[in-house]
């Protein structure tokens, strides 16, 4: 047994680098960031794409299983025990704690496992470290996208034991090469395996012989070339049994179908068994197609029956229709074959399509299929003309015809014809030649599987050049790609930025602007308001300008009044003061002749003519003065400018006075 190499994907910077543990591995898809749609979260301080389900956190990680040949073509072991499915999309497995019901928690998922490689049946139950499909780079629909590696998803704890014993080497691979070989004494003694369970009778005549020369017809005689006998089996990588074989026809297909599904590394674990090299998938496919009960024993006839009623009739259809004269073209046939078997070559490269897996290799050529397939399609044809119905035809060539009746190994290079029984000398001789020339055979097989071995691996050397070269070229192009849509992205985003702030900038100056023009509203409205107001000012200052030249004129109205009153009334007062000297003078006084008095003033009564004053008659006079004084500011009275007149007789005169505060009080007025 030999360890898994596990490598991982680091990033650009590191490339491809080796993995001792958990601890060392790479998040997964390093150089992405934090893509669109998945889950991250910081577990122990580091950043971790996770999915969650069922309340189940199980951390996503990508690495990268090759054998100590530094082949990727390996079987990629189960994280965990549980029961499992395989769907081709992605080539996921999902792996549940329970077979069935709703409230399944899903343990463990992988993807990019190549299709129709798988170890289990839908449904069944895997065991922790069983190896499950082969590691690929399978994306939508099967088809394969990626490089090849290993996608797997489970909790932390789970994920630190699996890279543990996977580094350790408590889960490995075969690797034939290392085991004991044994020596030639052993394979005499021991030609047979013995299963433990269950033991494998030795009396049982058809043990694990070959029934038949013609029993599977051309092709399936063909077929059994390339890999194997009745008994003939594998643990999962082409010749690991080391040539021993086991007695399928003691063991039941329920026994062979447990054994079947025992996990990677227990020695009683079968993967592709029988003439036909049945694996597990295409076994559980075959019970269920054909409606065996699994009680039948895996006899070669019932392996016969396998192959010409399920194997080319109805997993590879495209065999059958070629044979029966549906199809004219033997290429969908061959391709079929390919596919079924690593030993027959594929029409197209000539090489096995699984030769990278194990130590498979095409022994099986296309023209060799070709030729086996219109021989069929002939023998067919005339069982068909000489009136047999289409199933008849199609049994007799399959050589199911044959069933019952005595049969040679079909991988007998001898003639066909029965060993002679004429005597015990004769039968030794016969055997001594047979053991020569199987020896002959052999060593010519191993010179010829040499060759075709270094021929094949100068092809898969050149084509992993081709693989690597046009990788190197496609991660190239990605990268220019990437590179590309990164500037593009970034000139879109500098596009808007830009347009961004061109928006603000003329967002901005259209708020300047209506600001502005906010501004010249108010200010014509403060205008307009200013210039009303002055307006409503001016004309309250002309209605009061008015009003003071009105007053003023009415002022001056009354002064010139006032004025002319004042004149007559001096003029009075001094003809007063002229009569009063007159008499003081004691001149007469000559009166004049008073007019009639006019109709609107009303003169003073005339004064007698008065003789001069005489010291005797001083106050008649003063008396009559003073009536005189009464009567003319009685005649002044209707200017309404009342005159106080105050008579000084301490000096004899009469002072005549306007008192100042009655002429405040007309102009008041």
């Amino acid at each position: 047994m030999s360890k898994y190499k596990i490598m991982q994907f680091a990033g650009k910077s590191k490339g491809n680098t080796p993995v001792t543990s958990f601890e060392d591995m790479a998040r997964h898809h390093p150089d992405s960031g934090h893509e669109k749609k998945r889950h991250y979260e910081e577990i122990h301080g580091k950043d971790e794409e996770v999915s969650i389900s069922s309340n189940r956190k199980n951390i996503k990680k990508d690495f990268i299983l090759s054998d100590e040949k530094n082949s990727r073509n390996v079987y990629v072991p189960s994280p965990v025990s549980g029961y499992a499915t395989y769907g081709k999309n992605y080539g996921t497995i999902l792996i549940y704690d329970k077979e069935k019901g709703k409230d399944r928690v899903l343990l463990a998922k992988l993807h990019h496992v190549k299709p129709e490689t798988t170890t289990f049946k839908n449904g069944t139950k895997v065991e922790y470290g069983q190896g499950l499909g082969v590691q690929y780079g399978t994306g939508e629909n099967g088809k394969k996208e990626y490089d090849v590696h290993s996608h797997v998803e489970t909790d932390e704890e789970t994920y630190k034991k699996y890279i543990s014993d996977i580094v350790s080497g408590k889960i490995n691979l075969s690797a034939p090469a290392q085991e004991k070989k044994p020596t030639k004494k052993e394979n005499q003694d021991k030609k047979q395996e013995k299963p433990n369970t269950p033991p494998t009778p030795t009396s049982t005549p058809t043990s694990n012989t070959q029934p038949a020369k013609k029993m599977g017809g051309a092709l399936g005689n063909l077929i059994a070339k390339g890999e194997g006998s009745y008994g003939s089996y594998n643990r999962g990588s082409a010749g690991d049994s080391l040539g021993k074989t086991i007695n399928f026809s003691a063991m039941s297909i329920s026994e062979v179908q447990k054994r079947q599904n025992l996990p990677v590394g227990d020695k009683n674990r079968l993967f592709a068994i029988g003439k036909y090299q049945i694996i597990p998938t295409t076994m559980a496919d075959a019970v269920k197609k054909l409606k065996l009960t699994g009680n039948e024993k895996l006899t070669p006839e019932l392996q016969e029956k396998i192959f010409s009623e399920y194997l080319i009739a109805k997993k590879r259809p495209q065999v059958k229709n070629f044979i029966t004269g549906k199809e004219t073209s033997p290429a969908k046939a061959q391709t079929a074959l390919a596919a079924e078997w690593a030993s027959v070559a594929d029409p197209k490269t000539g090489l096995s399509r699984y030769g990278k897996v194990g130590h498979n290799k095409a022994s099986i050529s296309a023209s060799s299929t070709k030729e086996a397939l219109t021989k069929m399609k002939e023998e067919y044809a005339t069982n068909i003309k000489n009136g047999m119905s289409p199933e008849q035809a199609w049994q007799k060539v399959n050589g199911l015809d044959l069933i019952g009746q005595p049969q040679k190994n079909s991988n007998d290079s001898s003639q066909d014809k029965e060993e002679p029984i004429s005597g015990k000398k004769t039968k030794q001789h016969a055997d001594a030649e047979a053991a020569k020339q199987k020896a002959a055979e052999q060593a010519k097989a191993k010179q010829r599987a040499d060759a075709e071995a270094a021929k094949q691996k100068a092809a898969e050397q050149a084509k992993a050049k081709q693989r690597a070269d046009a990788e190197a070229a496609k991660q190239k192009a990605a990268e220019q790609a990437k590179a590309k849509q990164r500037a593009d992205a970034e000139a879109v985003k500098q596009k808007a930025a830009e347009q961004a702030k061109a928006k603000q900038r003329a967002d901005a100056e259209a708020a300047k602007q209506k600001a502005a023009e906010q501004a010249k509203t108010k200010q014509r409205a403060d205008a307009e308001a200013a210039k009303q107001k002055a307006a409503e000012q001016a004309k309250a200052k002309q209605h009061v300008d008015a009003e003071a030249v009105k007053q003023k004129a009415a002022e001056q109205a009354k002064a010139k009044q006032h004025v002319d009153a004042e004149a007559v009334k001096q003029k009075e007062t001094e003809q007063a003061q002229t009569k009063i000297e007159a008499a003081r003078k004691k001149e007469p006084v000559q009166p004049k002749q008073q007019a009639t008095a006019k109709p609107t003033q009303k003169q003073p009564a005339q004064a007698k003519p008065t003789q001069p004053a005489s010291p005797g008659n001083l106050d008649a006079q003063l008396a009559q003065l003073a009536s005189l004084i009464g009567q003319l500011n009685a005649a002044l009275a209707p200017l309404a400018k009342p005159i106080q007149i105050t008579v000084d007789v301490q000096n004899g005169n009469i002072v005549a006075a306007v008192n100042a505060a009655n002429s405040q009080q007309q102009r008041r007025s």
